[in-house]
């Protein structure tokens, strides 16, 4: 019996020490599977935080691009007579702006013909072709900071005693618009110019002579 009773005391010994050290394996295995998940914890805050920083480059870049592309750079078209005798004029056209203008497309609209011939048919092909000529379209491609070009076309600028003109621009990186009024005063044209790209109260650009004529209250009228 007595010996029945260490045999028990020595198993129970044993079965504790068995327990114990299962005890320790687990919490061994549990440590390390801890610290393996706090591992990837950190390596997937770190990821986090460099695809944050990323990102932020890419926003940085893609700033950069697109102020590259235009930022905010605009053109202005100025009229000058060819020569004596010929509808033909050369058109001006100088990028104002620090970057490049690509794609860039001026259409010339000339509001006296349009309001003239709005809302009516035009009667014949002469009437018809006269009307046309109001309206000109030129694709100036790429535009280089502080450049120009020249354009020679058809068009009675010259034969009237004044001249009002709205030009609308579309580029890769925008559009804008460029109110251009010219009146024959005492033999020489006088001009008022101003481009803008979305509100004319908000002008990008803007040159008046001095002689162009005023309204009661000294403005231009541009509209």
């Amino acid at each position: 019996m007595r010996n029945m009773n260490w045999v028990t005391i020595i198993g129970i010994i044993l079965i504790a020490i068995g327990t114990l050290f299962t005890f320790i394996g687990q919490q061994i295995s549990a440590d390390r599977s801890n610290k393996e998940i706090l591992d990837k914890s950190g390596k997937i805050e770190k990821l986090s935080e460099d695809n944050i920083q990323l990102n932020k480059e890419i926003a940085k870049l893609n700033k950069q691009t697109a102020d590259y592309i235009s930022g905010d750079s605009y053109c202005v078209a100025v009229f000058e007579k060819f020569n004596d005798g010929s509808d033909f004029v050369n058109i001006s056209v100088t990028n104002e702006g620090n970057n490049p203008l690509y794609e860039l497309t001026m259409s010339i609209h000339e509001i006296d013909e349009n309001f003239k011939g709005k809302g009516k048919l035009h009667r014949n092909y002469e009437e018809a072709l006269k009307f046309l000529k109001s309206e000109l379209t030129v694709n100036l491609g790429i535009l280089a900071p502080k450049r120009g070009k020249i354009v020679s076309s058809e068009y009675p600028f010259f034969k009237k005693q004044s001249r009002n003109y709205n030009i609308s621009y579309t580029s890769r990186g925008g559009d804008f618009a460029q109110f251009y009024r010219a009146a024959f005063v005492k033999g020489q044209w006088r001009t008022a110019i101003k481009v803008f790209k979305q509100n004319p109260d908000n002008p990008l650009y803007e040159k008046i002579d001095p002689e162009y004529p005023r309204s009661k209250n000294g403005e231009v009228t541009w509209q």
